[in-house]
C-alpha cells in the first residue's frame, strides 16, 4: 500500500497541489500496468514524475487558474492604484468633466 503526502509552505495553494497528486495518479495509472503494482517498487519505471515536480514549482505557471487569479489580483491593485489617484485630484477631475460636457 503506498501513501501520498502534500509537502508545501503556507504560501502554495492547496489546489494546485492537489492537482498535481491528482495529475501525477492518474498519469502513473495511465503508463504503469496494474499488474506491475504489486512488483518491487525499484523495478517500477516511471520517469514522469521529475518533470511534473519541476513544473509544479511554480505554480503560476503550471496552473492556468492560479495565474488567472494573480493576473486578476494584480490588476485590481492597478485599478485601485489608479482610482485613488483620481480621487485625489478631484478638482482637475471636476475641470476637466466640465470642459468634455461644454460647460467651460
Amino acid at each position: 500500500m503506498s501513501y501520498f503526502f502534500e509537502f508545501s509552505d503556507h504560501e502554495y495553494p492547496h489546489r494546485v497541489a492537489h492537482t498535481l497528486i491528482t495529475k501525477v495518479l492518474n498519469d502513473f495509472c495511465a503508463k504503469v500496468p496494474i499488474s506491475d503494482w504489486d512488483k518491487d517498487e525499484s523495478l517500477i519505471i516511471f520517469n514522469d514524475l521529475p518533470a511534473l515536480l519541476a513544473k509544479y514549482q511554480n505554480p503560476r505557471e503550471a496552473d492556468a487558474m492560479t495565474k488567472m487569479q494573480d493576473d486578476l489580483d494584480e490588476t485590481k491593485v492597478i485599478l485601485v492604484s489608479h482610482f485613488l489617484g483620481l480621487t485625489s485630484h478631484i478638482g482637475n477631475l471636476a475641470i476637466l468633466l466640465s470642459s468634455l460636457s461644454g460647460g467651460g
